[in-house]
């Protein structure tokens, strides 16, 4: 094998194990902050109710 192929090889080791981690690090930081997204997408659910809601009453009025 040349020096060439060498350096590709460990390139690719180095750039596969970079990638394993950081993807291993951005499961721990959601699973991390999974109740502070689940609060916000209850926030979310909630304010879209909230105009559906008004929405329908909109509808229904007779001023509308």
């Amino acid at each position: 094998m040349s020096q060439f192929q060498i350096s590709i090889g460990a390139f690719w080791v180095i750039f596969w194990t970079l990638d394993l981690a950081l993807s291993v690090f951005i499961v721990w930081l959601c699973e991390k902050n999974a109740k502070r997204i689940d609060i916000f997408f209850d926030k979310v659910d909630e304010f879209l109710n909230k105009v559906q809601n008004l929405c329908k009453l909109k509808r229904k009025s007779p001023h509308c």
